[in-house]
């Protein structure tokens, strides 16, 4: 993990996932390599996940910096928008 928490509990890691999933209408391949049925998310392989991190430090940077939102769970600007 690079702009998540490494600590962050892996059903916490997962509802992220799945948040990001639903709000770009995209699977988990999107992202991350898939062989034999089984997902890499390790891989680097794929320039959307390089793509991902870079929109998710752009939605903090506008929430802690431009918003001025201290508590993430108020934040104005998400995969969503």
């Amino acid at each position: 993990l690079q702009v998540l928490p490494k600590d962050i509990p892996h059903d916490r890691l997962i509802a992220v996932m799945q948040g990001f999933s639903s709000a770009l209408g995209v699977k988990c391949s999107h992202c991350h390599v898939g062989t034999q049925g089984k997902m890499d998310f390790a891989s680097e392989a794929k320039t959307e996940k390089q793509v991902a991190r870079a929109m998710m430090l752009m939605v903090r940077r506008i929430n802690e910096q431009d918003l001025k939102v201290t508590d993430w769970s108020q934040s104005k600007v998400t995969c969503y928008t």
